[in-house]
């Protein structure tokens, strides 16, 4: 279940994580549907990075989405 920080600090609830900061693309250019851009897989991640005002050694975890082909990851 996600809760502001606040909230969940109010509630006594065990905090697991904080989700700090997202980013969304549509892939932008790209050879195939089931080959992303790379480029843009990269500005996307520099996005959530600026988004959540962390370094990129400050990241412990990170949600993706793969297609589960050999050319699509």
């Amino acid at each position: 279940m996600l809760k502001r920080v606040n909230d969940a600090i109010r509630s006594g609830d065990n905090i697991l994580g904080i989700l700090r900061g997202t980013a969304l693309n549509n892939d932008g250019p790209r050879v195939s549907f089931g080959k992303p851009n790379v480029d843009a897989q990269a500005r996307l991640y520099l996005e959530a990075l600026a988004n959540a005002h962390v370094e990129p050694h400050q990241v412990n975890l990170i949600e993706a989405h793969g297609t589960g082909t050999g050319v699509g990851g």
